[in-house]
């Protein structure tokens, strides 16, 4: 997800560079590298141009969500509205976390096969991070969701139906909100 209108950064954080490219491209690649069936991209208007630049695979769809001020629910649900009708699950993503390895994405894609029917989520000492993984047939509380809100209160909902996934690294927690975090971003690649 790259839709966010980036309040706290003061300005587009999906445009910030890294190693000579956009931040969102960055976070796309290690997407594209994944075993995931589909990629569904959901952007604002203003990250289209450069999505579009990339040279994705097929099975990348890049979405606008016209209605940024819907807030994060919005732009989860306007992924999922775009996501193929036999998706199983869905793996949030989102695009200021560029940490956030393909080979974690692969892990959690491989224990969604293993444990079906459960949400996958990380954990790095106990602590909940991004991103999520979760079977379509909780995609209905998703719809519910409103405003700037992830899937935290869903997961809060069903401890019973996570499966977690202990890692050895806090990557599921560090988000870029604000320069300081570009600034720390930068200091740990």
């Amino acid at each position: 997800m790259a839709a966010g209108l980036s309040k706290r950064f003061g300005r587009d954080k999906s445009q910030i560079e890294f190693r000579g490219e956009a931040i969102l491209c960055c976070s796309l690649q290690r997407l594209v590298n994944t075993c995931a069936d589909e990629i569904v991209v959901v952007c604002h208007a203003g990250n289209r141009k450069t999505l579009e630049e990339e040279s994705t695979p097929p099975r990348v769809r890049i979405v606008v969500n016209a209605k940024t001020s819907s807030g994060m629910a919005g732009s989860i649900q306007c992924g999922l509205e775009k996501c193929h009708k036999h998706s199983q699950g869905v793996l949030i993503v989102h695009a200021d976390m560029p940490l956030v390895s393909t080979e974690l994405m692969n892990s959690m894609i491989g224990e969604f096969i293993r444990h079906k029917g459960k949400i996958i989520a990380p954990r790095f000492q106990g602590q909940q991070g991004n991103p999520v993984l979760i079977p379509r047939v909780f995609w209905n509380e998703i719809y519910e969701l409103r405003g700037d809100v992830g899937c935290k209160s869903i997961l809060g909902n069903r401890a019973d139906q996570i499966h977690w996934l202990d890692v050895k690294s806090d990557e599921i927690l560090f988000d870029i909100d604000t320069e300081d975090d570009y600034r720390e971003f930068i200091r740990r690649t």
